[in-house]
């Protein structure tokens, strides 16, 4: 049967409604009115919004979402994640991810170099490990001591890894650009490897 014109003004109404609500949503999760437009030009995210609504898309809580949340910016959301490692301090060890005569690599390298190294460790271990941040060695300090293993998206739609730096002032952990080279400045943290017994993602 065809809308009547009072039919089509509730329908409008409604719509608007939504619109307005998606957009406050948006707001308080940290974002503005350009993240609200590029939720709506987005067909990706609009196919998800309408399978969430309806049931059909499960949100996946992560290892990082569940431990280590006090450490996530508001409105950045986990985008991948790795299970948390079991260690001590003196299991780990820093080691550089760079080949031959390389002045950096680029994030997809960097990614594949982590696995291949055994050191793809997350943000939940980064959130141990700075538990143990008075005891890092100073031959470590002023280096970046990164985690890809955990990769969050931020409220510009930009995806962010976290890591680990020391100074005089003590150790913090932040987040960096995935999407930028990766120098000799940086690390991966790694459980040590004993012959083949230590099996580290």
């Amino acid at each position: 049967m065809a809308r009547t014109q009072s039919d089509l003004i509730t329908h409008g109404r409604r719509l608007n409604d939504l619109g307005v609500a998606l957009v406050e949503s948006i707001e308080r999760a940290g974002g503005n009115d350009e993240d609200a437009r590029r939720v709506f030009k987005d067909g990706l995210i609009m196919r998800r919004l309408g399978l969430l609504v309806m049931g059909k898309l499960k949100l996946i809580r992560f290892p990082s979402d569940i431990h280590a949340a006090n450490h996530i910016y508001p409105g950045w959301m986990v985008d991948e994640d790795v299970e948390p490692a079991k260690f001590n301090f003196a299991d780990l060890e820093f080691v550089p991810f760079l080949e031959g005569d390389e002045d950096s690599i680029d994030d997809a390298v960097l990614r594949q170099r982590a696995v291949t190294l055994r050191g793809n460790m997350g943000l939940c271990d980064a959130k141990q490990i700075l538990t143990w941040g008075t005891i890092i060695p100073s031959i470590y300090w002023n280096k970046l001591i990164v985690f890809p293993g955990t990769v969050l998206c931020d409220t510009k739609g930009r995806f962010n890894i976290p890591y680990l730096t020391k100074d005089e002032s003590g150790c913090s952990l932040s987040f960096r650009e995935l999407h930028h080279l990766w120098n000799n400045l940086c690390l991966l943290a790694r459980i040590k490897q004993v012959g083949q017994a230590e099996a580290v993602r």
